[in-house]
């Protein structure tokens, strides 16, 4: 039988990429969560696509915005990863970041941060899928780094080969 139990444990099964996504809303309050239903989309036009809760402050932020920030967390973010994915505000006071010139919190140390423009949102259930058009890449391009990746509702570290 398929049920929220049954379903939430198979996709526990998919190893995924940890990223925490950021924005600034049109009051310059800045707005971040971690997630991991991240995705490329297309290469022509370079697209991502990320998927919100319908009651995320994040999302409410982003619906107002013109851009968003993903930033892939490494081996090294496990504390970030945690720190956005709890609730409450002020969550840039004690993260190292920048802002980029379409405004949004770069988190410093992370593989790669993609800032794109929100092209679109639309349903999917009770969450909103969110694509967007790739405008600023920087990366991390340290031997040091490696991803931080989720599986079976815990982190594991993924050695580079």
């Amino acid at each position: 039988m398929i049920n929220t139990e049954s379903f939430k444990k198979a996709c526990s099964r998919w190893c995924t990429g940890v990223a925490v996504i950021t924005c600034t809303g049109p009051d310059g309050e800045r707005f971040g969560l971690t997630m991991s239903a991240v995705t490329p989309l297309s290469l022509e036009p370079p697209l991502f696509l990320i998927c919100l809760d319908n009651n995320s402050e994040t999302l409410r932020a982003i619906e107002l915005s013109a851009y968003f920030c993903i930033n892939v967390l490494s081996d090294k973010q496990e504390s970030t990863s945690n720190h956005f994915a709890s609730k409450g505000r002020n969550k840039f006071n004690s993260i190292k970041w920048f802002e980029s010139k379409n405004g949004s919190p770069v988190l410093e140390g992370a593989l790669v941060n993609i800032e794109c423009q929100k092209k679109s949102i639309f349903s999917g259930g009770d969450h909103q899928v969110v694509i967007g058009q790739l405008s600023f890449l920087y990366f991390n391009d340290s031997e040091n780094h490696n991803p931080l990746a989720y599986y079976k509702s815990a982190y594991h570290n993924v050695n580079k080969t």
